[in-house]
């Protein structure tokens, strides 16, 4: 299945043509692919901070409630969730 998606900028200045315009390809095995074959991979830290996120879930699913200790967990949990959304903000 191919996707196509066209951008329409409307600029108030003008941009200096410099060299050859550049394909962008999205795919699975990496994040992009260019035109001069530079290839950016795919982000795998979420993999990884899926254990960690999942563990946590469970000591906060365990904790009794009310108390002290489940408090600490759900900020251990509101951490990770913090640290996921980072990582994907400024991964471009």
């Amino acid at each position: 299945m191919i996707h196509f998606f066209l951008v329409k900028l409307e600029l108030t200045y003008d941009i200096p043509k410099i060299g050859s315009p550049v394909c962008v390809d999205v795919g699975i095995k990496s994040f992009l692919t260019l035109s001069d074959d530079q290839k950016i991979p795919n982000p795998r830290f979420f993999v990884i901070d899926e254990k960690v996120l999942s563990k946590a879930q469970m000591k906060l699913a365990k904790a009794p409630k009310r108390a002290i200790i489940r408090a600490k967990v759900l900020k251990i949990v509101e951490y990770v969730h913090e640290r996921i959304s980072n990582k994907c903000e400024y991964f471009v």
